[in-house]
């Protein structure tokens, strides 16, 4: 169980009643990272309440990936992550990390890689053995994935309130080393 401070986080399975925590953390998260990087009208126009139906629909399909987030025990949501059947038609991969996301002031204690443990761990027991992930060419996380042995594979051009941003892929045709614990979980270098 990652640590910051006397915090102890759990990780664990997202519900439904998770739906409104992970969406705070969906907009909160987006207006902190990509400040600067998107459009400040964009980032202002997100919607908690739409991101809690997007989740909660998310949540109620019976044949999605894993949902999972990160929290003190009775505490909000301060993380999650999510992923699923790759979906961009490369066929070196199967599965896709589609979000990972942590509160600013929680990152790189670990959380990071707690969740995307998680998220491979819920992969691999639903058949998928490869795993992408597309991240914002100009997304501070980018060291995230380098970190934990991703590899540049693809890039696109993607559309992102109003404007066209390059998004990279990175690439694990090994999942095993992304499920050993984080190096450094409680100190400034883990995410």
């Amino acid at each position: 169980m990652p640590r910051i401070g006397s915090a102890s986080f759990g990780v664990h399975a997202a519900t439904r009643a998770d739906a409104a925590g992970i969406a705070r953390v969906h907009v909160d998260t987006w207006r902190t990272t990509y400040r600067g990087l998107v459009r400040r009208s964009f980032l202002d126009s997100l919607s908690y309440e739409q991101r809690e139906r997007q989740w909660r629909t998310a949540l109620d399909r019976p044949d999605g990936g894993p949902i999972v987030i990160a929290r003190e025990p009775g505490a909000p949501v301060v993380g999650f992550a999510a992923g699923g059947p790759e979906r961009s038609g490369r066929r070196d991969y199967d599965g896709e990390l589609y979000a990972l996301y942590v509160l600013e002031p929680y990152q790189r204690h670990g959380l990071g890689s707690a969740l995307l443990a998680a998220v491979v761990e819920g992969l691999r027991a639903r058949g998928h053995d490869r795993l992408l992930a597309w991240v914002l060419n100009d997304n501070p996380a980018v060291g995230f994935y380098l970190g934990r042995g991703g590899l540049r594979v693809d890039e696109r051009s993607v559309p992102v309130g109003g404007e066209v941003l390059r998004e990279v892929a990175f690439g694990w045709s090994e999942l095993a080393p992304l499920l050993r614990p984080p190096r450094a979980i409680g100190s400034r270098r883990a995410r």
